[in-house]
Formats: C-alpha cells, sequence, structure tokens
C-alpha cells in the first residue's frame, strides 16, 4: 500500500484543489471532507477512511480511476464514485480506502 493513501496526509489538504484529468476536460475537484471508517476484522488496511469531493454540476464523471493533481501531494492514482449532487451545489464524489 502506498503511503500517499493515508488519512493523516490528507486532512491537511481539506478545501484544497485536485485537478482530474478526464479525457481531453480537466476538473478542479475540491476536497471536502475526509472521514475515518470502522475497521473490518478482514480488511487490510488498519485505518480506513473516505474522501468527499465537490466537483462542478456538469460534466459529471464516471466511476473510475483518475489521476488527480494536488499541488503538494502530487500526482495519485485514486478510484471516485459520483455520489450525487451537493446541496452546495455542484457534484459529490467519494473515494474509500479500506
Amino acid at each position: 500500500m502506498s503511503d500517499h493513501f493515508t488519512e493523516s496526509r490528507f486532512q491537511p489538504c481539506i478545501n484544497g484543489v485536485f485537478r482530474a484529468k478526464a479525457g481531453a476536460t480537466t476538473l478542479d475537484l475540491v476536497l471536502a471532507e475526509v472521514h475515518s471508517l470502522p475497521r473490518s476484522p478482514n480488511a487490510p488496511r488498519a485505518e480506513p477512511f473516505s474522501l468527499i469531493f465537490l466537483g462542478p454540476p456538469k460534466p459529471i464523471l464516471r466511476q473510475a480511476t483518475y489521476t488527480l493533481t494536488h499541488e503538494t501531494l502530487g500526482a495519485l492514482d485514486i478510484f471516485i464514485v459520483p455520489v450525487g449532487p451537493d446541496p452546495r451545489g455542484g457534484m459529490q464524489y467519494e473515494a474509500v480506502f479500506n
């Protein structure tokens, strides 16, 4: 497992911009939330967590792995899933690390 994927590494990046490249389109996703998740006895990760990103309302990214680039963390390949519209406007995406 990569050292890049820990809750403590993402926590300082809340409200930071992650640029997602999807073909010819580039979207800015803002890291809105970082959540600890309960550990499953069979889970390989000692500290599971999830990330919630907020993107523009359109275009909507499909469920897939995208290279997300952040000014501090660099380029990271992260599997994200659209989870629906956000009440603040835009689309929410979730990445789960378990």
